[in-house]
């Protein structure tokens, strides 16, 4: 009896001292429009005056807290956090599995009152043609007064026929458009 106690705890000390812990990998939701690289979440927003972070990411596999600051003095503890114009930091941490992983959230803001749209030179398309972010020149003003020059609007077109056709640029839930031909 003696001798099966001991090869008992001998087994369990083994495993014990031989076993490896696993390292918590949190399983990160992310909304639309963010995306994630090693330990940072990052996104680049327009017009978008609030984040709601316990309603928007989600952690499949543990909780999540989300602070202020890196030393974690001033945590949310839920609701909408206002944004502003430029770089917004936070810290999250996400528990579970015994352990937890640290992640700087960045949320670049670029708060808009209108943008225009300057034809940089008369571009002619055939059918079937894709639109040349090349021949405008799409600037925003900001808020704060700053003038921008935006590259990742949208743009809305078909040019499936033949004639003066319409161009619609998005950005920051503003649209203008320009016309173009189509030969």
């Amino acid at each position: 009896m003696k001798k099966t106690a001991a090869i008992i705890l001998i087994i369990c000390a083994l495993l014990v001292s031989c076993g490896t812990a696993r390292e918590y990998v949190p399983m990160i939701v992310l909304p639309t429009g963010f995306s994630m690289s090693e330990n940072t979440i990052t996104a680049n927003l327009v017009n978008v005056y609030f984040f709601a972070p316990y309603e928007e990411i989600h952690c499949e596999n543990g909780s999540m807290i989300l602070y202020d600051d890196a030393a974690h003095t001033n945590f949310f503890e839920g609701g909408e956090i206002e944004l502003i114009d430029g770089e917004n930091t936070f810290f999250i941490v996400f528990e579970g599995d015994g352990g937890e992983k640290e992640y700087k959230i960045v949320i670049n803001c670029d708060m808009i009152l209108d943008f225009s749209v300057e034809a940089l030179y008369e571009r002619e398309y055939d059918v079937g043609d894709e639109f040349d972010r090349g021949s405008v020149r799409v600037t925003a003003k900001k808020e704060s007064g700053e003038f921008i020059e935006v590259s990742n609007y949208a743009a809305e077109y078909d040019f499936t026929k033949v004639g003066t056709r319409r161009v619609g640029i998005h950005y920051g839930g503003i649209v203008h458009f320009i016309y173009v031909t189509v030969k």
